[in-house]
C-alpha cells in the first residue's frame, strides 16, 4: 500500500482517492498522475486491503481494476453498495468483455474505462464524478432537511408544545379511530377528562415558568401507568384528555381513573418546597354516553365539573 501527498505544497489535496490496482506499473502511474493534479492518493494491491482502508477512511472517489485476484473490484463495489456508500466508483480494465461494464453498472459505478486509456480524460472523467457526487450529496442533504422541517410542522401541527403531548386535533383523530375500531369489535372507548386541582396558585405564586415545569410532570406522571394503545392528550392549561379503547367493563374504566389519581399522590416540588395537586375525573364512554368525538368529550367535561362542584378541588 502505497499514499502519496498532493502535489502543490501548501495546499490541501483537491480530493481524496483510493486506488485498487494490482500491476505495480500501473498503479505507480496513476498515482502519480492523480497526485500532480492535486488529489491525495491511497494505492493498495489486493482488494480486501481496499476494503479495510474503506472501513477506516473515508475516501471521495475510487479507481478500481476489475481484475484483482483476491476480491475484485467488482466485489468490491457490490460490498460498498451492500453498506450503502455511495462514493463514485470508476472501473479501469483491459478486458473487452461487455459483461464486465454491465456487472460494474449494475451496482451503481460511475464509469468504465478500458486500457490504455488518456490521461488527461481520465482526469476529467475524475473531475465529473467529484462534481456530480457533490451534487448528489446537496441534492440528498436538502431532501433530507425538508423532511425533517415536514416532520417538524406535522409533529407542531398535532402536539402540544410544552408537553409535547397529542393536542385537541390530533386527539379527534385517536378518538374517531377508537370509536370506528370499538364498532367493528363491540367494545367500549371510555374518555377521561382530567382536570387539575389546586394548579392555579402555582402560577399565581410560583410564576408561570414554574407551573410549565408542573404540567410537563404532570403529563409524564399520567402517562405512565397508561397502555401504549390509550391516547393521552392536553387540551390546553390544567385540562388532559384520556381515550382507553377497547375497554370490556366498568371495573377497567374505574382501575385506569385510581391509577391516574394516584399518578398525583407524591407531592411535586417547587422552589424545594412540596407542592401537593389532585385531579378531578369526568368519564363518558362509548357508545352508552354518546356516539361521536364531540359527544363524548362534552360528556366527559361535563361529568368533571359534576365532580369538581361537589367538592373535589
Amino acid at each position: 500500500m502505497t499514499i502519496e501527498a498532493a502535489g502543490e505544497r501548501g495546499a490541501g489535496p483537491k480530493a481524496s482517492i483510493l486506488v485498487l490496482e494490482d500491476d505495480t506499473a500501473s498503479a505507480q502511474m496513476l498515482g502519480a498522475l492523480l497526485n500532480s493534479a492535486g488529489y491525495a492518493v491511497t494505492t493498495v494491491e489486493r482488494g480486501r486491503d481496499a476494503m479495510a482502508m474503506l472501513a477506516q477512511h473515508a475516501f471521495d472517489v475510487a479507481l478500481f481494476d476489475v481484475n484483482i485476484p483476491d476480491f475484485s473490484g467488482i466485489e468490491v463495489l457490490r460490498e460498498l453498495r451492500e453498506h450503502r456508500l455511495d462514493m463514485p466508483v470508476i472501473f479501469l480494465s483491459g478486458e473487452t468483455s461487455i459483461e464486465y461494464a454491465i456487472d460494474a453498472l449494475r451496482f451503481r459505478a460511475f464509469d468504465f474505462v478500458s486500457k490504455p486509456f488518456d490521461p488527461q480524460q481520465l482526469l476529467q472523467l475524475v473531475e465529473r464524478a467529484l462534481a456530480e457526487h457533490k451534487l448528489e450529496v446537496a441534492r440528498v442533504s436538502h431532501v433530507t432537511e425538508m423532511e425533517a422541517e415536514l416532520y417538524r410542522l406535522q409533529h407542531q401541527a398535532f402536539h402540544d408544545p410544552l408537553t409535547g403531548l397529542p393536542n385537541r386535533a390530533l386527539l379527534n383523530d385517536r378518538l374517531t379511530q377508537a370509536i370506528a375500531q370499538a364498532q367493528r369489535t363491540a367494545r367500549r372507548v371510555a374518555v377521561l377528562f382530567l382536570d387539575l386541582d389546586r394548579f392555579k396558585p402555582i402560577n399565581d405564586l410560583h410564576g408561570h415558568e414554574n407551573g410549565d415545569r408542573v404540567l410537563k410532570e404532570v403529563a409524564r406522571r399520567f402517562s405512565a401507568p397508561l397502555r401504549s394503545a390509550d391516547t393521552l392528550a392536553r387540551l390546553g392549561g390544567d385540562e388532559f384528555v384520556a381515550v382507553i379503547p377497547q375497554i370490556e367493563n366498568p371495573a377497567g374504566i374505574v382501575a385506569v381513573i385510581d391509577k391516574l389519581q394516584a399518578a398525583l399522590h407524591a407531592p411535586f416540588s417547587i422552589d424545594g418546597q412540596p407542592v401537593h395537586l389532585g385531579v378531578s375525573v369526568g368519564c363518558a364512554v362509548f357508545p352508552e354516553d354518546g356516539l361521536s368525538p364531540e359527544a363524548l368529550l362534552e360528556g366527559a367535561d361535563a361529568a368533571m365539573y359534576q365532580h369538581k362542584h361537589r367538592g373535589a378541588a
